[in-house]
């Protein structure tokens, strides 16, 4: 069917914002402030979407960010979002609706003109289940809104929006619209300070001596990184990190190595801390492993190192896996030049 924003998405479109702020919003921003300095994230996210909510006037809301990784307008990756007052079944059943909803798809390839719908009219006949999605979930009308920061310039393309919800059949009129345009960046402003003092308190928290940090969710993007990372391991933007290095960060021992650079995790609620160490400094091994890789660079087999360990050849060949993993070799001949090099931490 074809599908058309609503007259109060047509309304916003047609007005550009003018960067101004409405007035009587002073105390809840403040407030917001002053909780991205004290609130660990998942906190701040939730205190922030009901403040907002207050302000505009939605019951609900769902706060992601996430990259579009071909064609304009999808598919969508989600890296992190939060959801308010709607259980969280919500954001599990949608990726099965996603592809189906002409709303999505619209938003996707212009995140930056709201898009406010009213599920009633808008999803009949081939889209009716996506209406019949939103209905379960108590959503009647619903506003989106995001941001595009790179400006569609790169090819896998950051995505950061807000939905917000009512369960009510009142519909999101122009001024709720320009007041959620106004006041978003501020919202993202805000996030971005609380994220990083997120990344201060966990550095004080023990984080190796003269490591540089950043900060990943679980599913490998980089959301925060300081100078001295980026440097360290050439990453830029907001990275994702490789299948193969994210399975070793998020394995039993934690770390990995890039481009010459020890990269540690340390689980942190949603997050992991990540500590870039210079090659120089080593991480080291534990003791058995230690004892692998020496009678392996001296030479002797599987067979004979577990003869002499008392250990499987399946044991010793998984404990060298694990050791040319660690040092970022691939031979016999790169193990023994780590050895020499002290690279094993002994």
């Amino acid at each position: 069917m074809a599908w058309n924003p609503s007259s109060s998405a047509r309304d916003a479109a047609s007005h550009p914002w003018d960067g101004t702020v409405p007035r009587g919003d002073a105390a809840v921003l403040l407030e917001l402030m002053q909780a991205s300095l004290t609130h660990d994230l998942h906190d701040f996210e939730t205190l922030a979407l009901r403040r907002l909510g207050s302000l505009v006037g939605f019951d609900g809301a769902v706060w992601g960010t996430g990259r579009v990784s071909s064609g304009p307008a999808g598919p969508l990756t989600i890296d992190h979002a939060r959801l308010v007052d709607r259980p969280a079944e919500l954001l599990a059943e949608y990726p099965r609706w996603a592809p189906l909803d002409p709303a999505t798809a619209r938003f996707l390839a212009a995140p930056q003109r709201p898009v406010s719908i009213d599920v009633a009219r808008t999803y009949t006949g081939a889209t009716a289940g996506v209406g019949d999605y939103l209905r379960r979930h108590r959503i009647s009308q619903l506003l989106l809104l995001g941001t595009d920061p790179h400006g569609g310039a790169s090819v896998s393309r950051e995505r950061r929006w807000i939905t917000v919800y009512r369960e009510s059949g009142s519909r999101f009129a122009s001024p709720e619209v320009h007041r959620l345009r106004s006041l978003l960046p501020l919202w993202h402003q805000a996030r971005e300070l609380c994220l990083a003092r997120q990344l201060e308190r966990l550095a004080r928290e023990g984080a190796p001596q003269g490591a540089a940090l950043a900060l990943c969710d679980r599913s490998g993007t980089v959301h925060l990184m300081e100078p001295a990372f980026a440097e360290a391991t050439g990453w830029t933007g907001r990275p994702v990190l490789p299948a193969e290095l994210l399975g070793g960060l998020l394995g039993p021992s934690a770390d990995a190595f890039c481009r010459g650079v020890h990269v540690q995790a340390r689980p942190a609620g949603d997050w992991l801390l990540l500590c870039a160490l210079p090659a120089e400094r080593p991480l080291p091994l534990p003791p058995r492993a230690r004892a692998v890789a020496t009678l392996y660079a001296e030479g002797l087999s599987h067979k004979e190192i577990a003869r002499r360990l008392g250990s499987a050849p399946s044991t010793v060949r998984t404990q060298l896996q694990e050791v040319y993993r660690r040092l970022g070799v691939h031979s016999r001949t790169g193990l023994q030049r780590a050895l020499r090099e002290g690279m094993t931490g002994a």
